[in-house]
């Protein structure tokens, strides 16, 4: 048994191709498969309904911040003079 299904969800897994419809499992807070996960037993079923999914390309975690969630990319723009 897994510990999450993520279904019904519009995965974009990171190699170029386009989005496709399939469920995402998660176990031990690892993507364990990606497909039609309707049979599979969980704990916990999240419904997407059409959401994007982007699974192991990314990390929200690594950006997050107290103030709003997702910490800017810094970038480094022309000074001006």
């Amino acid at each position: 048994m897994i510990d999450a299904v993520l279904a019904g969800g519009e995965v974009i897994d990171g190699s170029g191709g386009g989005a496709f419809r399939a469920d995402v499992g998660i176990h031990d807070g690892r993507i364990a498969c990606i497909g039609d996960l309707s049979g599979q037993e969980s704990v916990e079923r999240v419904e997407l309904n059409g959401l994007a999914v982007c699974p192991g390309f990314i990390d929200l975690q690594w950006r997050r911040s107290p103030c709003c969630g997702i910490r800017a990319m810094r970038t480094h723009a022309p000074r001006r003079s």
